[in-house]
């Protein structure tokens, strides 16, 4: 049960920043977390990834967030620099945009 008391201490912790979701708190799992820490990126915007075009047109990811992410791809838009990618929190898939650039 989620009390005053801890309440606070989970606010003590550094890098609290909220609950995810409803009800009783639920643990991330280690994925899950992991995905957290990437996206939050010390609390900096993340800069885009950068994706090399063959000249067949297959894309490969150099650098950035999506490098880290491209089992998790759903599409990339190189003319409208944006990625997405599908995430499970807490059983719940979440779509987010990043951004992405043709080198």
């Amino acid at each position: 049960e989620l009390t005053d008391e801890v309440y606070y201490e989970l606010k003590r912790i550094t890098g609290y920043i909220r609950l995810l979701g409803v009800g009783e708190p639920q643990k991330l799992t280690e994925s899950e977390a992991a995905y957290i820490r990437l996206l939050y990126n010390n609390g900096e915007p993340i800069e885009a990834s950068t994706v090399y075009v063959s000249s067949t047109g297959e894309k490969m990811i150099l650098s950035g967030v999506l490098r880290n992410c491209m089992h998790s791809i759903i599409s990339l838009d190189l003319r409208q620099r944006r990625a997405r990618i599908a995430v499970d929190i807490l059983g719940v898939r979440r779509k987010l945009t990043l951004p992405a650039v043709e080198v």
